[in-house]
């Protein structure tokens, strides 16, 4: 009792002075005692009175900080309109006088069924002034705002913002300066207000520096979307082209029935006769063609110590004999020798069965000495712009008469 006996006097104290903020913090006392919060009438009143009085007091650093922790208050919900009283002066927007008096008169200065009124906004001298500062604050707060958003404005664009007359708005902005709240100069022969404040060098480079990091931050992040874009694009087309391919009858490889034998003479002969080239079965099967691309597939052999090469073509499949040479075997065949390490009587097992395709649909062999000689003057090109070669492309690569390799 004696605990809220000291706040209630020290509140009426406070406002025999006029001093909203600090009857602001002794009624948050008050709101805080646990035989308040127990009442949950009294609490609501008590949390009423908070609001209230907030926002009342001047604005300054230590205001502003109450109000953003007060508003996270949750009883707040238990009386609605003033949670949107706190709201509108949290948010940073102009707050319409209208506005005030059409949703908020009549609820802060008289009682309802289920929501008793306070003694803040009574038909008193003090009421009154005390509604007539509350009409200050907002002015003050749309103040706040124009200064913040605005470096110039015309002083009666101002005032129709604030819906004041022209020297009212004029007041209200000199009392704003002298106390420091913003900073504002007038030019009444252009009738304009400059809310910017003059910046010493060192500020303007501040300035320009944070500018400058956030440009670069905003270009990053637009070239980031940018390349985000293009992957996410780029990943559609590689979807629709699969779902392309999929439908596509493509050209299968072609292979004859000797096809398979003639590989296995092409081993004999690298391998110069040697019995273990016996071991390497071929198989060829234009169906494991994908989409139209070569492919070989290297596992063991039916027979002890064998490799079968499995492939769409013959020439798919020797490249897999070449495969298991140079990865395999460690073993090598070039134009001007060979160097084979296979000895004894069987190959090199393969742990796990290899399976490769080809890049690429359409392959062929060129060599590019014949360049040199008549093929420079065919037309043969010509058959590639038929088939979609732009002719710069194809003058890069067919050389002419000018250019000869031997």
């Amino acid at each position: 009792d004696l605990k809220l006996k000291y706040y209630e006097l020290m509140i009426e104290m406070d406002l025999h002075d006029k001093n909203y903020f600090d009857a602001c913090q002794h009624y948050k006392h008050y709101y805080d005692t646990p035989r308040i919060k127990q009442d949950e009438e009294k609490m609501k009143q008590s949390l009423k009175y908070v609001v209230l009085y907030l926002a009342l007091s001047p604005y300054n650093n230590e205001q502003s900080d109450f109000l953003h922790r007060l508003f996270l208050d949750k009883n707040l919900e238990q009386i609605p309109k003033y949670k949107d009283v706190l709201q509108r002066f949290k948010t940073q927007e102009l707050i319409h006088w209208k506005d005030i008096l059409k949703n908020f008169k009549y609820e802060l200065k008289n009682d309802t069924k289920d929501d008793p009124v306070t003694n803040v906004f009574t038909n008193t001298d003090d009421g009154k002034k005390r509604w007539k500062d509350f009409k200050v604050r907002v002015v003050e707060h749309n103040m706040r705002i124009m200064a913040k958003y605005y470096t110039r404005a015309r002083t009666q664009k101002m005032a129709e913002l604030l819906d004041l007359t022209k020297d009212e708005a004029e007041q209200f902005l000199s009392n704003l300066v002298s106390n420091k709240t913003i900073s504002a100069k007038i030019d009444r022969l252009q009738d304009i207000v400059t809310f910017q404040q003059k910046k010493s060098p060192q500020e303007i480079l501040n300035d320009w520096s944070v500018n400058l990091n956030s440009l670069m931050t905003i270009i990053n992040k637009t070239c980031h979307l940018i390349n985000k874009e293009k992957t996410v694009h780029a990943l559609y087309y590689f979807e629709g082209c699969n779902a392309i391919a999929n439908t596509i009858q493509w050209p299968k490889p072609i292979a004859s029935s000797s096809t398979a034998q003639a590989i296995s003479d092409l081993i004999s002969r690298v391998l110069d006769g040697v019995p273990i080239a016996r071991l390497f079965q071929v198989s060829i099967n234009t169906n494991l063609a994908v989409n139209g691309k070569d492919i070989f597939e290297l596992s063991n052999g039916s027979m002890s110590g064998s490799i079968l090469i499995s492939a769409s073509s013959g020439v798919a499949a020797a490249w897999g004999f070449n495969y298991y040479l140079k990865y395999v075997a460690d073993s090598s065949f070039y134009w001007s020798g060979k160097n084979i390490r296979l000895t004894g009587s069987s190959l090199i097992p393969i742990s796990t069965p290899i399976r490769i395709v080809v890049n690429d649909l359409y392959r062929w062999y060129g060599n590019p000495c014949t360049f040199s000689y008549s093929a420079v003057f065919l037309e043969f090109f010509k058959v590639f712009l038929r088939m979609g070669f732009p002719q710069s492309e194809l003058d890069e690569y067919f050389t002419g008469p000018a250019f000869l390799a031997w």
